[in-house]
């Protein structure tokens, strides 16, 4: 993500930003029949991609995605360590003579976790609530089976409002990603 900084400020500055994924530029060298990779090569190679190709011009994300993606990664985050912590507190209990003020500390650390998630969740409601067009969108993508509110959310931020989606096929294979992600949760 260290790429939004410049592309904001170059956007800022009236230029014309175009983000590339790392694997296409990979590819594009691979055509090249570059022997060796240095930084030199590397960077003609990102240049020429650019002359050679109409890339498509970068919009700056509606406000509303961008804290949205932020709040569903910051939750992500709090599932993961959540899961490791309650392997934890597995293990602490299985053990022949548990430390209670072990367990209660560990036990503290699930339910500020889980005071975390939800007022997390609770923000992400006011933000779609807040903007008609979002929630609008958001009320379509939760009325197909299978998809609430959450996972609603997390496709509209990371696609910025299905923006970045090009077909249906894009779409398809970026939905099974989400759903797989999810399920592992």
């Amino acid at each position: 993500m260290y790429h939004q900084s410049l592309a904001y400020f170059l956007d800022e500055k009236a230029s014309e930003v175009s983000i590339v994924l790392p694997n296409k530029i990979s590819n594009y060298m691979r055509t090249l029949d570059v022997k060796t990779i240095t930084d030199k090569t590397a960077s003609e190679a990102i240049a020429r991609f650019g002359l050679e190709r109409k890339l498509e011009k970068w919009k700056k994300p509606k406000e509303t995605y961008l804290s949205i993606k932020q709040l569903t990664r910051e939750r992500d985050q709090i599932v993961e360590e959540r899961s490791m912590i309650k392997n934890h507190l597995h293990a602490e209990e299985a053990e022949a003579f548990p430390n209670k003020s072990s367990l209660t500390r560990i036990k503290e650390r699930i339910r500020m976790l889980n005071k975390q998630e939800k007022a997390i969740k609770e923000e992400i409601n006011v933000l779609i609530t807040k903007d008609n067009e979002v929630k609008d969108i958001v009320d379509k993508v939760v009325s197909i089976p299978g998809i609430g509110k959450l996972t609603a959310a997390i496709i509209l931020a990371e696609t910025n409002g299905f923006e970045l989606i090009r077909n249906k096929r894009q779409l398809a294979s970026y939905a099974g990603f989400i759903a797989l992600s999810l399920a592992t949760k």
